[in-house]
């Protein structure tokens, strides 16, 4: 059975001290987790410690809701120049955002396995589906990866 841990506020430690206890966990690493002040970098030498202790990382790109005022989350690479409109976010916009999460997680942690962003919606319509699938898009972009 896989064991997967969700990281929650403060729990650095706990990760570290998991990955090396136990066998084959899973850390999921997100930016709400990251004190405030901690720039984007201290997720990936987490990431690293976690690797080192035979850990597996995923990662939450948390983009569920992209009106977000918390800077530990918009400070995150694949949030630059993103001007995100409900109504608007699809198409090469939404393909391309999911691009540069994928990238964030291949390239700067090193993820064992992709989690793709979504949206949060209170109600389900054709744009919402369009945008779901946009964004899911990055998966069949995924096979290009080098």
């Amino acid at each position: 059975m896989r064991m997967i841990l969700q990281q929650g506020y403060g729990m650095m430690a706990l990760n570290k001290e998991f990955s090396g206890k136990y066998n084959n966990i899973e850390v999921i690493l997100s930016p709400r987790a990251l004190q405030s002040g901690q720039r984007p970098q201290r997720l990936k030498e987490h990431a690293n410690e976690i690797k080192k202790n035979g850990g597996k990382i995923l990662f939450d790109p948390q983009f569920y809701q992209p009106r977000t005022n918390l800077d530990k989350i918009l400070n995150f690479p694949y949030f630059e120049q993103l001007d995100y409109k409900t109504t608007s976010f699809t198409g090469e916009e939404a393909k391309q955002f999911s691009k540069n999460v994928i990238n964030f997680q291949k390239n700067t942690l090193g993820v064992d396995e992709y989690i793709i962003p979504g949206t949060f919606s209170n109600s389900f319509s054709e744009d919402w589906i369009q945008q779901q699938e946009d964004l899911i898009y990055t998966i069949f972009w995924m096979q290009y990866l080098v």
